[in-house]
């Protein structure tokens, strides 16, 4: 499943079409109403289970208005990174089912993982786990470039990831 959004004359699925629901509220673009969408989406996606096995992992993108310069788009390990400062917009995709999920100025969202150009990060993490890790976080809340932004959404995720993934192993 991916969430998206429609492109201005058609074409393209509404993210409410997209995960099945009615067209009526919550609105993610009203900002009284996000909370609602953004429980909406992650209740959805994390009940979306495949019934195979898949592997989730985190991409990133060029932010939509800033090129993407190595060692300030993404730095792993260095200070922009580890303050989720880096000049991309990162985001959460599971393979097989197509399901991927990100946060930015409207709430949560999906998007084409070829049309925005993103780079994988490489590691494979259990899909079914990452979903649990969905219903595991809080909301995102309001976002904010430098204090609440994709990069936090994602980071909240992986920790949460990990302490499932703790709890599976003891």
């Amino acid at each position: 499943m991916e969430i998206r959004e429609r492109q201005g004359g058609g074409g393209e699925y509404c993210a409410r079409e997209a995960l099945g629901l009615p067209l009526a509220e919550p609105n993610p673009k009203n900002s009284s109403e996000r909370p609602a969408w953004n429980r909406l989406v992650l209740d959805t996606l994390s009940q979306s289970e495949p019934p195979y096995c898949e592997c989730a992992h985190f991409a990133k993108r060029p932010l939509s208005w800033f090129a993407w310069i190595p060692g300030i788009s993404s730095s792993e390990g260095s200070a922009l990174d580890s303050h989720n400062l880096e000049l991309s917009h990162e985001h959460l995709f599971w393979d097989q089912s197509g399901s991927n999920i990100g946060f930015g100025p409207h709430g949560l969202f999906g998007e084409s993982k070829i049309r925005y150009r993103y780079r994988d990060e490489g590691e494979c993490f259990n899909g079914s786990v990452m979903r649990q890790a969905l219903t595991a976080i809080d909301l995102p809340g309001r976002y904010n470039f430098f204090l609440n932004n994709c990069q936090d959404f994602v980071a909240s995720v992986r920790k949460a990831y990990h302490a499932l993934a703790l709890k599976k192993e003891r």
